[in-house]
């Protein structure tokens, strides 16, 4: 009766394994990935800036930060419209609209800066 009992209780644990696995690899394939490097006009990498990535149907924003090669990055998106806003002080801000996220995809949007005032916007 006990062996039983262990045989079920293992059987069960390995089911509720196994559904959670495959719950984690069925949600990672419904999601996307805005990526890209921030540049100012003569190909040099700025580092430290902030990006937004902003849904305008849900009004849902994400922010990061372009690292030491000048790199941003927003994994583990859901698909759907996005914009994004780039900023650092000394460079005028940049707007990228309509950036249509698919399933699976990787969006590379590279930015290039322009020397200007903090107030100016492209």
């Amino acid at each position: 009766m006990i062996k039983r009992l262990n045989r079920t209780v293992v059987s069960s644990a390995a089911l509720a394994l196994v559904a959670f696995s495959l719950a984690l690899h069925l949600q990672a394939q419904t999601q996307g990935e805005i990526t890209g490097t921030v540049n100012d006009s003569t190909g040099a990498v700025i580092v430290g800036a902030k990006v937004t990535a902003t849904n305008p149907a849900t009004n849902a924003t994400r922010n990061a930060t372009s690292n030491d090669a000048g790199v941003y990055s927003f994994p583990a998106m859901l698909p759907g419209m996005y914009s994004l806003k780039v900023e650092t002080a000394g460079f005028k801000t940049a707007h990228i609209a309509d950036i249509q996220l698919q399933v699976q995809q990787t969006a590379r949007i590279d930015v290039t800066l322009e020397v200007g005032e903090v107030t100016q916007t492209v």
